[in-house]
């Protein structure tokens, strides 16, 4: 029975180390339909001016693969937000998008300059009015 399981394993690992590994890199990617991102929407019902909101929590980012698009983003008064990854290493924020338009479409973050590591994403009102009835559509791959 040892003899039979022990054939088993080592046909396992040869075959595992026979067959090469694709990873898929949505920066370069020349068929995006392939890449699954994780989707999600998030609705932020109430945001006072100097508040904020977290989208993301702990998120592991790789300036090499990681790309975030915000599909839609709407909010009722036109007052300025600015939507950043905030490190959970030294809690500075990075790639950050600044708008007081009142919407946001199909906008993508340079995460290029961002160290590897672990990312909270935020939205901060930093208008002089609350933000209500506010919702975002983002897709992250990577």
């Amino acid at each position: 029975m040892k003899k039979i399981l022990c054939v088993v394993i080592t046909i396992v690992i040869i075959g595992s180390l026979a067959c090469p590994a694709f990873a898929a890199n949505p920066k370069n990617a020349s068929n995006p339909p392939e890449i699954v991102p994780f989707s999600a929407s998030y609705d932020f019902p109430s945001i006072a001016p100097g508040g904020s909101a977290l989208l993301i929590s702990n998120y592991l980012v790789d300036p090499d693969s990681t790309v975030f698009i915000i599909k839609s983003a709407t909010w009722n008064y036109s007052t300025t937000v600015k939507i950043a990854f905030m490190s959970r290493t030294n809690g500075q924020d990075y790639a950050s998008y600044i708008t007081s338009d009142g919407f946001i479409s199909n906008k993508t973050f340079d995460l290029s300059n961002l160290p590897k590591g672990k990312y909270d994403l935020f939205i901060h009102n930093i208008g002089d009015m609350s933000i209500y009835n506010g919702t975002m559509v983002y897709d992250i791959y990577g």
